[in-house]
């Protein structure tokens, strides 16, 4: 199994899943992050026969409702 971090959230995938955080990986901080205004997904997931871009978004606790 392959837990990955991402601040408060863990997620798990199965062993033989290749997982990287996007925006810690060399080719996104020496090439795509040099220009300007350019997002990342935060995971990207290859099971071997599905490829997933995951962006992570936690609104716990960031949410101050209008009454």
């Amino acid at each position: 199994m392959t837990v990955v971090r991402e601040e408060r959230l863990s997620f798990e995938f199965p062993g033989n899943w290749h997982v990287i955080k996007y925006d810690e990986c060399s080719f996104y901080r020496n090439q795509v992050a040099k220009s300007e205004d350019v997002k990342a997904v935060d995971l990207l997931a290859d099971s071997g026969t599905d490829f997933f871009m995951i962006e992570i978004k936690d609104f716990r606790g960031s949410l101050n409702p209008v009454l």
